[in-house]
Parts: C-alpha cells; sequence; structure tokens
C-alpha cells in the first residue's frame, strides 16, 4: 500500500499535461505521486474512489465544472456534470492553475501560475504541500535503508580547489551510477557560480530554509527536501546558504543528523559535505562523517599545514579516525578532471559502499 502525498493534476491542454509527464520520469519521488488527468469525469471517478490530498485544476475548468449544466442538441441530450468534490470541506484541497500571476486566492482557493517550467510548478505544488503541512508518517516505511554514508570534504588550506574537487568526484561516483547529494557548508559559497546555475530562477530557499524546516520539526520537512533538491548532470545538491550566520549557530551534530535524515529519506548512497572552518565543533563533525577527504596543495607551506593539522588530530580526543582519512594532492590530479589519485579515492568510496 501507496503511502505518498497523492496529487492530482487536471487540464485540458494536452500538451501541456505532456510536458509536465516528460519531466517527472526524470524526477521521480518517495514522498509524493502526481496523476495527470485530461477528462473531467476520469478525475471526478478518481477523485470518488479516494481523494487526493492535493487537486490542482485550470482555472476555465474549475470554472465549467463547478455548477451543474445540462445541454443539449436536438434528440440528443448530454448527461449533467461536475465536480462531486467542489465543497467547501474541500477547499483546502485544491489549487487552481492560473494565467494571473498577481493574485494569491480564488474563492478561498490556492492559485499556482501556469506559465512557468515544469519545475517551477512542481515545486510551487509542493511548497503548497508544506504550507497545507501534508506529510507521511515516519512509521509508515517512506525511510529507505540504501543510504550508507557521510563523506566529509576539509581542508586546513585555502584557495587549494576544495570545492571544484567535490563537485568532480560527486559526478564520477554519479557516472559509476550511484545516487549523490553534495551539501555545501562554506560561508560565501561559489558552487552555483561553478555549476553555472543561474542564481534568479525563482527557486522557493536555500540551505537555511530546510535547516529551518529540520530544526523546528515540520511535520512537512520531507516534502520540503523534494521541493529544495535540484540536479546538475545527474547530481543533487542544495542550494547553499546565503546567510552565514545560520551555519555558525547551528551545531555540528544538528547537521550530521540533517544530512543523514536526508540521506534516509532519499536513498542516497553517498552525501558529499564540503565544509569550512566556520562550522561549529568541526572536529567533532568529522570524527562523527564515515569519511573525510583532505585536498591539499603539496608545495611550500601548504605541506607544513597539512602536517600540522595531522598532529592536531593524532592528538586531540575528537575520535577522528586516521584510517577514515584519505589525502589527496590536488596538483597530482588532471585539471581536476581526473588522474589516477583521483579514481583511487572514488574507488577507496565504492569500497566502503560495498563494506570491503
Amino acid at each position: 500500500m501507496s503511502n505518498k502525498i497523492s496529487i492530482a493534476i487536471f487540464d485540458s491542454d494536452q500538451e501541456y499535461i505532456y510536458s509536465f509527464i516528460d519531466y517527472m520520469k526524470e524526477r521521480q519521488s518517495s514522498q509524493y505521486r502526481i496523476e495527470f488527468f485530461t477528462d473531467a469525469e476520469l478525475l471526478d471517478l478518481h477523485c470518488k474512489e479516494k481523494m487526493p490530498d492535493l487537486i490542482v485544476i485550470a482555472e476555465d475548468l474549475i470554472s465549467e465544472y463547478a455548477i451543474r449544466h445540462v445541454s443539449g442538441e436536438g434528440d440528443i441530450y448530454q448527461k449533467d456534470f461536475h465536480f462531486s468534490f467542489l465543497d467547501q470541506e474541500n477547499r483546502n484541497h485544491i489549487a487552481i492553475l492560473t494565467e494571473d500571476d498577481d493574485i494569491s486566492s480564488i474563492d478561498g482557493m490556492s492559485v499556482i501560475y501556469r506559465y512557468q517550467s515544469a519545475n517551477m510548478v512542481i515545486n510551487s505544488i509542493l511548497e503548497l504541500c508544506t504550507e497545507k503541512e501534508l506529510s507521511i508518517n515516519d512509521n509508515n516505511g517512506h525511510v529507505k535503508k540504501r543510504f550508507r554514508g557521510i563523506v566529509s570534504i576539509y581542508s586546513p588550506i585555502g584557495r587549494c580547489g576544495k570545492t571544484k574537487f567535490t563537485i568532480q568526484m560527486g559526478m564520477e561516483l554519479v557516472k559509476r551510477n550511484y545516487k549523490v547529494l553534495l551539501i555545501n557548508l562554506e560561508e560565501f559559497s561559489l558552487l552555483m557560480e561553478y555549476l553555472n546555475i543561474d542564481q534568479n530562477t525563482g527557486r522557493k530557499g536555500d540551505l537555511s530554509d530546510l535547516l529551518y524546516f529540520y530544526i523546528s520539526r515540520n511535520s512537512a520537512f520531507n516534502i520540503k527536501v523534494e521541493m529544495m533538491i535540484e540536479n546538475y548532470k545527474g547530481l543533487d545538491f542544495i542550494p547553499p546558504t546565503e546567510c552565514i550566520r545560520d551555519l555558525k549557530n547551528t551545531d555540528s551534530k544538528v547537521l550530521m543528523e540533517f544530512a543523514r535524515m536526508i540521506g534516509s529519506i532519499k536513498g542516497y548512497d553517498f552525501i558529499l559535505i564540503d565544509l569550512s572552518s566556520m562550522i561549529e565543533n568541526l572536529f567533532q563533525f568529522l570524527a562523527m562523517s564515515d569519511k573525510t577527504i583532505v585536498p591539499y596543495i603539496d608545495e611550500g607551506s601548504s605541506v607544513l599545514k597539512v602536517q600540522k593539522y595531522k598532529s592536531f588530530i593524532a592528538k586531540s580526543n575528537y575520535g577522528i579516525q586516521p584510517d577514515n582519512m584519505i589525502e589527496i594532492d590536488i596538483k597530482k590530479m588532471k585539471n581536476l578532471y581526473g588522474g589516477k589519485d583521483f579514481f583511487k579515492v572514488a574507488d577507496t568510496l565504492e569500497k566502503m559502499i560495498r563494506g570491503d
């Protein structure tokens, strides 16, 4: 028995509906199920069998089927029909696809602007789910068991190419058919610039918003996760925060629990976390990670810094295991896109997944 949040979308424009169907082929979810309708009576029958959690209907169609109407032509009489679910009790479960982007509701029902990309329309629908606090019971089996590990990438050396390395490591693991999420916990992150992604695309938040939902124990956290995660060539990522105070004020244990919860919800093989020194209790976070990668540049003071870092780790009581730490010389990698050391790290992470 499915325990996903159920969403029905109804529009008579078949091309519009097919664009969503094509998009959803690439956006599978364990948290919600969307069914598409172009026939009013089939939608009504579907709703009589089981009322969806949210119904999204084109504005012109909700007007057409809001009241009973009978029309005749010659001796042929068309059967009267109206939506059986259009009553006051169900208004909170209905949203209207409107051509007007300046209104917030119609007759007490939420609205979604129809002339957006499929991604933005779906995200608007998921945003409504969070506002209406639609959620899935954590005990109903939606949590996947596939998630295997947190890989933290941290370096005591600045400007060594750590973020680009993290991106390319994620891409390499995706090529090996692993499901990977990248979370950047740096202040003033350049992740979006490195991915060449426009930051003014109307997205509805970033890492800070997702952290807020988690810390406040909002029942719609699972849906917010689905809404916030974006994808670049197969690599999932969460847009980094613009408010560094949110990172600085969040304890490392909470950040780790947050990451592992997302890993379980989405069934990731790896979550790669790009760290900075500003994280509260950084070394505690590293100790809780399943693997840590230390990128560095084998030259001058950089080598000395890595030696001091390793010496500190060895003498500290944080519990960071040397066997779980991988050092990699960025200079030996070929433009951060390959080289034997790069693939050696990927091989090591694969062994971690297999339990070797």
